[in-house]
This record gives C-alpha cells, sequence and structure tokens, in this order.
C-alpha cells in the first residue's frame, strides 16, 4: 500500500507508528479527525489519543484549504494533516489510515507529501430500510465502509410500500408494518454514528407514491374516486393530493424525522407514480377532491403532472418552513417544458423516462441543468447495485460522463449515490467492495484498471493493515465486482464468477484460502469480512471442481 493522492510526492523512509501514538489537534475539526484515525488504529493494538506533549501525528488547520481539502507531510518524525474542514480533517484521518502498511509487527506510513480533494461534493450510498429490517450493527458496518471510501452521505430509505421503518408516536397508524422497526433511539445512535464517521444521514419518505402502506394505515389518505367517466378500476398506490389531511400527516412525521435526523436534506423521492403493466397508478384524474383541486388552482383536470406539481411544491412548503432542502427524484417530472417547480431542490436523476412510466420528451440531464436544477446522477444501469451494476461499467464511468453531460453544465451535477434497494441477499459480500470501488471513483473520476494491483490493493482497504500483506482475494472469485442476482436467496446467488476463471485457479484459489482462514477466524474488526469472503472462495472452489454437465 502506499498514500494515494491526487497530488503526491513520494519521499525516501517510513514513519512507524507507535504503540502509544500521541496526537495534536488545533481545533475542534483536528478533534474529530484525531478521534477517526484513533478508532481506526485501535484494533492493530495502536493506542492514539490527543496529547499536549511529544505528538508525532499533528491535525492543524489551514483557512487556505477549502472544503474537503486536506494535505499531508510524512517525514521519519511524524506526519501533519491540514484541513480547512471537519470533512477535510476526517479525509485525511482515512487517507493516513488506507496507507498504513505493516512490516512484521511494525505499522509504518510511507515518507511523502500529498494534498487531495474530492472531484464529487455529494457521494451517497442509498440504505434500503423500508423494504428489509437491517441489524444496526449491520447498518454500522456499512457506515463504517463507507467512511473508509471517504463517502459523506447515508440516504435512509424509511417510508415504501410495506413498511414505515422508525416508530412514531406522531402518527402511530404506521406501526406494525411487515418488519421490525426502529425505535427513534435506535435511529438516532445511527444518525450519531454516521455523523461519528463524517456522513450526513438523510432521511427518506417516499411520497406521493409507494403508498400501499400508508393507505393500508390511514384510509383517510385515499383518493374518492368518483369514476364519472366509467370503466376506470382504482389502484391502491398515490396519496390523494386533493386531501388536506395529507399534507398535516406528512409535517406531523416530517417533524418528528427531525427529531432524530440532523440533515439539512429530506429526500421525497416522488418517484414511479403509474406502473400500468403491473397494475398500479395514481387515481388523481379520477378523484372529486383532485379533481376540485385542479379546478381551484387552474391546472388541467388530465394527467399526473399538475396534480404531481401542486403535491411537491406543498411539501417543498412544509420542509422550507423546517429549514429543509427536498430532493426529488427525476422521473415524474415533465422537464421537455420548464416545470412550475423551485430550482433549490436537489434532483436524484435515476433514469430516462419510458413510455408508461413517466414523461419521455426531453428527459436528459442536460435539460434539468439547463432549467437552474442541481442533481446527482444515480442512473440505474451504473449506480443500482441491487441488479444492474457492473465493474466493466463502473471503470470507465464517473458522474458526468454518463449519461452525457455537456462540460458546461457539469457543475450542476453534485455527485451520485450507490443504491442498496432491497436488501438483497448478495449484499453481505458485493456492497463492501461496491461501496470501496464507488466511493474511489466518486472522490477522483478517472478511469481505473480492475487488475491484480487493484484486487491487491482492494483487499487490504477493506481488511485492513493486518490482513496479510499482498493478499488477493478477488483474482481467485473472477474479479472484484460480484455478479449481482437480486432477488436470490443467499444459497442461490452467485459469489463469484466462475465463468472468468478456471481450474488452473484451483492452486492459487487454495492458497488464498489458507493465507485468510487466520485472519477469518481471529477476533479482528475485519473477521466477520473476512469469514465471508472465505465463504465466496470455498463457492468458488465448488465451482471449478464440479464434473462437467452432461450434455446429454
Amino acid at each position: 500500500m502506499m498514500i494515494e493522492a491526487k497530488v503526491l510526492r513520494q519521499k525516501e523512509g517510513v514513519f512507524t507508528l507507535p504503540r502509544a501514538l500521541r496526537m495534536y489537534a488545533g481545533d475542534a475539526a483536528g478533534e474529530r479527525g484525531a478521534a477517526v484515525f484513533a478508532a481506526l488504529v485501535q484494533d492493530s493494538g495502536i493506542a492514539a489519543a490527543v496529547s499536549p506533549d511529544d505528538a508525532v501525528l499533528r491535525f492543524e488547520p489551514d483557512a487556505l484549504l477549502r472544503g474537503e481539502a486536506y494535505r499531508l507531510t510524512v517525514t521519519p518524525q511524524g506526519v501533519t494533516a491540514a484541513y480547512g474542514s471537519e470533512a477535510g480533517a476526517r479525509n485525511a484521518a482515512v487517507t493516513l489510515y488506507n496507507g498504513i502498511e505493516k512490516r512484521g509487527e511494525a505499522y509504518g506510513l510511507p515518507c511523502c507529501e500529498a494534498e487531495d480533494w474530492p472531484d464529487a461534493e455529494f457521494r451517497a450510498v442509498l440504505i434500503d430500510l423500508a423494504r428489509k429490517y437491517h441489524e444496526p450493527q449491520s447498518i454500522k458496518d456499512t457506515l463504517r465502509q463507507m467512511a473508509l471510501a471517504k463517502m459523506n452521505k447515508a440516504i435512509f430509505h424509511l417510508l415504501d410500500t410495506q413498511h414505515y421503518a422508525m416508530h412514531s408516536d406522531a402518527v402511530p397508524e404506521l406501526n406494525g408494518g411487515k418488519f421490525r422497526q426502529y425505535t427513534k433511539a435506535q435511529m438516532r445512535e445511527l444518525v450519531e454514528y454516521a455523523a461519528f464517521w463524517g456522513i450526513e444521514a438523510i432521511p427518506d419518505l417516499d411520497l406521493p407514491g409507494h403508498a400501499i402502506h400508508m393507505l393500508d394505515s390511514l384510509p383517510q389518505l385515499a383518493c374518492e374516486v368518483d369514476d364519472d367517466e366509467g370503466g376506470f378500476k382504482p389502484s391502491k398506490w398515490a396519496v390523494c393530493v386533493g386531501a388536506e389531511e395529507t399534507y398535516a400527516v406528512a409535517e406531523k412525521l416530517y417533524q418528528e424525522v427531525y427529531t432524530v435526523f440532523d440533515s439539512g436534506y429530506m429526500q421525497l423521492c416522488g418517484d414511479e407514480l403509474a406502473f400500468w403493466d403491473l397494475g398500479y397508478w395514481a387515481n388523481w384524474e379520477h378523484c372529486a377532491r383532485c379533481k376540485a383541486l385542479a379546478r381551484r388552482e387552474g391546472f388541467s383536470e388530465k394527467g399526473f403532472t399538475g396534480y404531481f406539481y401542486y403535491f411537491v411544491r406543498r411539501i417543498h412548503d412544509i420542509l422550507a418552513r423546517m429549514g429543509k432542502r427536498v430532493i426529488l427524484s427525476n422521473d415524474n417530472v415533465d422537464i421537455a417544458v420548464s416545470p412550475d417547480l423551485p430550482r433549490d431542490m436537489l434532483i436524484f436523476w435515476w433514469r430516462t423516462a419510458a413510455p408508461g412510466r413517466g414523461p419521455v420528451e426531453g428527459c436528459t440531464m442536460k435539460r434539468f441543468a439547463e432549467e437552474g436544477f442541481d442533481l446527482f446522477n444515480s442512473f440505474y444501469e451504473e449506480t443500482y447495485i441491487d441488479l444492474y451494476m457492473t465493474g466493466e461499467k463502473l471503470a470507465d464511468w464517473n458522474p458526468v460522463k454518463r449519461p452525457d453531460c455537456p462540460p458546461e453544465y457539469a457543475y450542476r451535477v453534485k455527485g451520485s449515490c450507490l443504491c442498496a434497494w432491497e436488501g438483497q441477499a448478495h449484499f453481505a459480500w458485493s456492497l463492501p467492495s461496491g461501496i470501496a470501488m464507488m466511493g474511489e471513483k466518486l472522490w477522483d473520476y478517472r478511469d481505473r484498471v480492475y487488475d491484480e494491483a487493484y484486487h491487491q490493493k482492494l483487499t487490504r482497504l477493506l481488511l485492513g493493515p493486518d490482513v496479510p500483506a499482498g493478499l488477493d482475494i478477488f483474482t481467485p472469485l473472477g474479479g472484484c465486482f460480484f455478479p449481482l442476482d437480486g432477488d436470490m436467496p443467499a444459497e442461490k446467488a452467485r459469489r463469484g464468477h466462475p465463468d472468468k476463471v478456471d481450474a488452473s485457479m484451483l492452486p492459487r484459489l487454495e492458497e488464498t484460502m489458507a493465507a485468510l482462514r487466520p485472519f477469518a477466524e481471529g477476533g479482528h474488526r475485519e473477521s466477520p469480512l473476512a469469514a465471508v469472503y472465505l465463504e465466496c472462495l470455498g463457492w468458488m472452489r465448488e465451482q471449478l471442481t464440479k464434473p462437467p454437465a452432461d450434455p446429454a
């Protein structure tokens, strides 16, 4: 390993970390950077603490460094990490940790001068808590992995068709759902844990569609379908935008959520108003209250657009009074014409609309940028790790490259979000490497080559400095980005790429398993993840030793 940065000047020598490491912190931001570094190295038996005397790792503020940038100076005598913000101090601490090399029983940092900063300011992972219960420790593990990838946003998807993930006192009708709920104390602990690692936890309550659980729990929020045109079949999918109680309930939920979350954002979602082919759609055109609203507000009773824009403006006003910024999905905004929507919203760009799935004409990132919207590019084919991503696509992707965004509008594209929808079984092994690879790509937009050298680096990044030096767990698995078998149980999902290696890999695979096993069976912080990868290697061994299928 070595320290990685956009500007790197390597020097001769190594700084050896003492087992009792004294640190200096020049301000509160430096104290956070020091705390993050101490938390990371403690698993290697290094006790790092802030001390006024004999500090060999110094976190020092520098007013010339902006945003999340940092500068490192490593000499044989000590290390200085300069930063201009708490985020910069966090990033410096993470880079130092990721650069540690273990030689024998000693831990060292290669001497260098480095300067670094992120290409994307919005570097997120979406964790779907509404469609699967995740143990709190599992969520913490994901947040820590995000921090090691210098991610800075976690979107907690709390409300969807089946469930509301956090217990509510404000709207108790939503309790019960399909899974266990998190108490507000549990959720607050996760928010604070994320904040320690420099990650802003953003709440996400999906409305006005995806509302089956809300409508089951609060039937008064359903449309009053009059069916005056005959033959219309109502669908339980979207709340009634003409019912004032819809906005009253939403405001109660938001007020309660912000007793737990500190974020300046609320992800409204606002996606997928219609799945005509699957039997889900909004009833607004056939609802007496909604049509009366359209006449009163002066928009067309036909189509979804006028109703949807009205709903978004109302929710925007509620959240603006709370000092919050709305994140809105792009797929129901008719961007072919200038939309009657506030321009201070952040657009979650996730797809080019398809016939029957939202407005199609002119549906491009460029049009949103032309209209003055900031956005983050989470185009599903590139960033959805439940089903669609591949390592081949990720290697040469970045948020301003695909879908195409003209250079003059690149400043509007703030970053991206790795979306881990629906709690897939394969996330146990696919998500850690996916987070590391996406975090690296959002930090630095350069193309990547996922070769054996990269596989070694990624093994070290995921398992820490105590993993056997030079270990590469990914080449025997056929690559570092796993196949994504969405909706498959764990026992059926692939844990490697047997189509990319053959039986000649078996000796190396056995050597890798033998090297990894003591670490996986030990008591290190990353031993459980190592055990997951050991199971993946065992699965790959089974595939490579299977007798050929009988062609008959």
